[in-house]
This record gives structure tokens, C-alpha cells and sequence, in this order.
């Protein structure tokens, strides 16, 4: 490392790679934050669907058990 030319380079190179490096860091954590919202979000809307079905489900099954469904 004798010329300025290759300090330069191997600075500038080694520069590079911290940046690039803090970059992909601050990516990946954004990019798993995001995908965990995501995930939470879906499990909810999953959650309150099942929710709702097993509501109806018993309901039908109380009108049953009342024996609303015969006539008379």
C-alpha cells in the first residue's frame, strides 16, 4: 500500500461495505417488523372469522335445543 491510489481504493472499498452493511441491517429489521404486523393482522381477521362462525353455529343450535324449529 505504497501508492495513494491503492489507500484510496481499499478506504473507499472499505467505506462501501460498512454502508452497504448498515443498509442491508436497517432493511432486514424494517422488512421483519413488517411482515410480523402483517402476520398479526391476519391472525386477528382469522381469529375473529372462526369466531364468528362457531357463534352462529351454537346460536343455530340453541334455536334447536329451544325447539323453535317445529311448528306449532
Amino acid at each position: 500500500m505504497k501508492s495513494i491510489r491503492t489507500k484510496l481504493i481499499v478506504y473507499f472499498s472499505g467505506l462501501i461495505l460498512v454502508v452497504c452493511a448498515i443498509f442491508t441491517f436497517v432493511s432486514i429489521n424494517a422488512l421483519t417488523n413488517a411482515v410480523v404486523t402483517e402476520a398479526e393482522k391476519s391472525l386477528e381477521t382469522q381469529a375473529q372469522n372462526s369466531a364468528d362462525i362457531i357463534s352462529s353455529r351454537n346460536e343455530q343450535n340453541y334455536i334447536y335445543l329451544e325447539g323453535d324449529c317445529f311448528p306449532g
